[in-house]
């Protein structure tokens, strides 16, 4: 994949253009491949950098809250990964720790916990949804390492054992 350097008609500015240069550095450099799957999410990045250095923020929405907004569909996206970390979701999105940790914070939660809940709802849709394989395969497939720790979070989450919310057919919720 090649990208080249266009000038752009208006000159990005505010706290998000050094972000939004940084991008386009690392691509014009094109000293690394660029993994198909995130393509989408680095586009996306892109065209609201864009709009928001340019003056064209379509939303109401301040640059914290888009900032907010990128780390959690980052998280929700990701979320079955394994070895996905504050670190990963830093560096891919151009934040500090610390700041994806600030934003999580705005929220109530942190980096662990959300991580931990967006796993367990995708655990659920799939306990009650057709699939019949088993629980240990449902619990690796969402970014859980360890059966045990998934049983137990999964019922302090939803009061229920992940066989009995697949046996009864329970929604979450």
């Amino acid at each position: 994949m090649l990208l080249r350097w266009h000038t752009l008609v208006t000159r990005p500015s505010g706290p998000f253009a050094s972000i939004l240069g940084s991008y386009l550095s690392a691509l014009s450099s094109a000293q690394q491949t660029i993994e198909h799957n995130n393509v989408e999410l680095l586009v996306e990045n892109i065209c609201n950098l864009l709009k928001i250095t340019s003056g064209q923020q379509t939303s109401d929405a301040s640059p914290r809250e888009l900032q907010r907004e990128a780390v959690i569909r980052y998280i929700r996206r990701h979320a079955c990964k394994a070895d996905l970390s504050l670190a990963t979701v830093a560096g891919d999105l151009n934040m500090s720790r610390r700041r994806v940790q600030k934003l999580l914070q705005e929220l109530q939660s942190n980096f662990t916990e959300l991580l931990l809940s967006e796993r367990l709802e995708i655990a659920a849709r799939q306990l009650t949804a057709s699939y019949n394989g088993q629980i240990s395969t449902i619990a690796y497939f969402c970014g859980f390492n360890d059966v045990t720790h998934f049983n137990h979070a999964f019922k302090h989450r939803f009061g229920v054992t992940p066989s009995q919310m697949r046996s009864n057919g329970r929604q979450p919720g």
